[in-house]
């Protein structure tokens, strides 16, 4: 079949509309298949194709796509995929279609969209899903999966826009590949619910970054305590990539960072730890990280189950930890996880990582847990006034404190410095002090215009204008260069 078009209605069968490329090699290109019904079918739609059979830019639009009780056919989907040989699909649109499932339907491996056994050599299998519309009915007695991919030999992509989502309480994407498989999911419905499956909707502000008194902080988490000899924040807080010096805050609200090896989020419980979660995050795709926890804490670590899952997401350990991550648009969390942390990561190089917020459906409701968390509360207060990363305030690990800032200097470099001096000259040593932190801007880049800064003390009081350094340079410093200085107090 090639550019045909057809008005279809498919009631009552195992197979509804059975798309045959086994028996010989069959062919189907630019084809659309308008659905006046699909009703009662174990799949509704099958391509089961094999030897150098393919199903490239057809369509299917609009209809009803409906399974009621009883239709318990063990392995099937909405769509069902089957390739074997060279057979490709590719470029298929299912454009608005109107999908009810009764509970008692649900039989083993049900997918409510997709299941597909890919055995084929083919490089893609591309299935789109557009403005679909879903509701369920009655309890499911097996928790159903929204892709199931039993097996693929080649990579899949599976995309789907929702403009509404009824009555999933739990669902699950399987794969036991996820390297091969990606799959993108959607809320479009513009509810300022998100949905009406929606449970919450979790805001994520900004980090705001401080550095005060040879310390690295956000709110609620202390990224590096110079004190401690380096990474002071819980382990569930990844911080490998936070240092004095490659580190800073650039004054709107960003953590820019120049090393691999960050993430900065929060710990959520789930109410209910029989039921999975899924998130959507509400800007867009991006990197996060996930560590899974089981009831004691634990943290939870290998593929089978995979605890966490994101669009072509696989466990991997880093900084001693295993974590989950991936660049993705949504999050899918196991049943048997109790706890989670959830972050925004940078893992490569430079990066900018920002504050990160999701919805959470499909699942029970849950909660932040702050026990793990520096109250905010705990900040400490300083005059509104610049510091070099950029405001006058810290978090305290152990109790609270909190220290009060007394100078402040803003100066530059008069002449170049080289790596590893051990001295430097400044337009303006009016006022320095021996001990007084100081942060130089250095030559190196840490992504766009924003540099590294050294951070350190001042050993010594000044002769002239030369200051002497704690700790040396570690890479030149040109002339006019950025100089910032600050004095902290106990409070």
């Amino acid at each position: 079949m090639a550019e045909s078009k057809l008005w279809l209605h498919v009631r009552g069968f195992d197979e509804g509309l059975y798309f045959d490329g086994v028996a010989s090699s069959t062919n189907w290109v630019s084809n659309e298949f308008n659905i006046l019904t699909l009703y009662n079918n174990g799949s509704h739609v099958h391509c089961d194709l094999a030897g150098s059979s393919y199903f490239v830019n057809c369509q299917f639009r609009g209809g009803t796509w409906y399974i009621g009780t009883n239709q318990k056919v063990i392995g099937r989907g909405t769509v069902k995929l089957t390739l074997a040989g060279t057979a490709a699909i590719e470029e298929v649109l299912i454009d608005g279609p109107q999908m009810g499932i009764d509970g008692a339907s649900a039989g083993v491996g049900h997918a409510i969209f997709v299941l597909a056994t890919l055995g084929s050599t083919s490089n893609l299998t591309t299935v789109f899903f557009r403005n679909a519309r879903i509701e369920t009915y009655g309890a499911f007695t097996n928790t159903p999966a929204l892709i199931n991919v039993p097996s693929a030999t080649g990579f899949a992509s599976f995309n789907i826009d929702l403009l509404s989502a009824s009555g999933i309480d739990d669902a699950n994407i399987v794969s036991p590949d996820l390297k091969r498989i990606f799959v993108t999911l959607r809320d479009i419905s513009n509810r300022p619910t998100g949905g009406a499956n929606l449970v919450r909707r979790f805001e994520g502000a900004k980090f705001f970054p401080i550095q005060a008194e040879g310390r690295i902080t956000v709110p609620g988490v202390v990224l590096y305590d110079s004190a401690t000899g380096g990474y002071a924040a819980p382990s569930p807080f990844l911080t490998n990539g936070v240092t004095a010096r490659t580190s800073r805050a650039n004054g709107d609200g960003q953590l820019l960072v120049s090393s691999s090896g960050q993430a900065v989020g929060h710990i959520y419980k789930k109410a209910n730890t029989t039921q999975a979660a899924f998130l959507s995050f509400l800007n867009g795709s991006r990197p996060v990280t996930v560590v899974c926890f089981d009831a004691s804490g634990g943290v939870l670590s290998g593929t089978t189950p995979y605890y966490a899952k994101g669009s072509n997401g696989q466990s991997i350990v880093r900084t001693g930890a295993t974590v989950d991550e991936f660049s993705t648009n949504w999050l899918w969390i196991h049943p048997s996880v109790a706890s989670f942390f959830v972050g925004a990561s940078g893992w490569i190089g430079a990066a900018i990582i920002e504050g990160i917020d999701f919805e959470q459906g499909f699942a029970a409701p849950m909660l932040r847990q702050r026990d793990f968390e520096t109250d905010v509360s705990r900040l400490c207060y300083s005059a509104n006034m610049e510091s070099y990363l950029p405001l006058g305030a810290t978090i305290e690990r152990n109790g609270f404190s909190g220290y009060r800032n007394t100078f402040l200097l803003k100066t530059t470099l008069s002449t170049a410095s080289q790596s590893g001096a051990t001295t430097i000259d400044v337009v303006n040593a009016t006022g320095i002090a021996s001990g007084d932190r100081i942060g130089i801007e250095i030559d190196t880049v840490i992504i766009g215009a924003e540099r590294q800064w050294h951070n350190t003390t001042v050993n010594g009081a000044p002769v002239g204008n030369t200051v002497t350094l704690a700790a040396v340079l570690p890479a030149p410093a040109a002339s006019g260069r950025a100089v910032r200085l600050n004095r902290w107090v106990t409070r």
